[in-house]
């Protein structure tokens, strides 16, 4: 019941605010008690600005993942051009290459009041992980994954050859649904396992092809063994 005593508000007015009397004469907003109204009020004021706040917050890290897979895309370019334009040049490709990577990390370096050795691995970084990890770069910029989702998966991909990486990828990225990247890297190294084991496999089976031993009979029950080793 109300205690219209200690109530400052008619009842319909108060109830219309999430605000109730309890028994003992004070009053509950939500599950949280207050001595007056006006200190329940501000409770709730001050509970919808969290909660407005932490929305804009969310929105805000959002934003910058996908700031941070853009930014992590036009790096990779800018490796790839700079490899193009070592390609192009009629010195010596390393000394090209070399010089290429020297001027953009310089430039980098300086517009962006950065040192030269962390903006040239950054530069790398980007271009390994869009060459080696297209599909997971991509879900990264789409909003799908954040950068630990893709540090894990890029940790448990680095002993897959390049033939396995793509279904790996495929098998993987679906896992990172609903679960933290601490949730996802044991089980993106369970499917990296699996498909370890595949290339074991076609290693395996290349390696018998190019070398081979097999027996053939011989006089008196004894047998032959040859081998067989392919070129190189």
């Amino acid at each position: 019941m109300l205690d219209e005593t200690r109530i400052d508000k008619l009842p319909t007015e108060l109830l219309s605010t999430g605000v109730f009397a309890d028994e003992h004469g004070g009053f509950v907003a939500g599950d949280v008690g207050a001595e007056s109204v006006d200190q329940a009020l501000q409770y709730w004021s001050a509970k919808s600005m969290l909660y407005a706040t932490m929305r804009t917050l969310t929105d805000l890290d959002q934003a910058i993942e996908q700031l941070q897979a853009n930014r992590e895309i036009v790096r990779a370019q800018c490796a790839d051009l700079a490899d193009e334009c070592a390609v192009q040049q009629v010195c010596s490709l390393d000394m090209a290459h070399e010089n290429e990577w020297q001027h953009m990390t310089s430039v980098l370096a300086v517009n962006g009041r950065r040192s030269e050795m962390s903006v040239h691995q950054q530069l790398g970084t980007a271009q390994q992980r869009c060459t080696e990890l297209p599909l997971t770069v991509q879900a990264w910029q789409d909003g799908d994954i954040h950068l630990g989702h893709v540090i894990a998966i890029e940790r448990a991909a680095s002993t897959i050859t390049e033939e396995n990486r793509g279904e790996f990828e495929a098998e993987a990225l679906p896992k990172a649904d609903g679960r933290t990247p601490q949730q996802l890297s044991p089980i993106a190294r369970r499917i990296a396992r699996k498909y370890e084991s595949v290339g074991l496999q076609k290693n395996h089976a290349e390696a018998f092809k190019e070398r081979a031993v097999w027996t053939t009979p011989g006089e008196h029950g004894m047998e032959i063994a040859s081998r067989f080793r392919g070129k190189g």
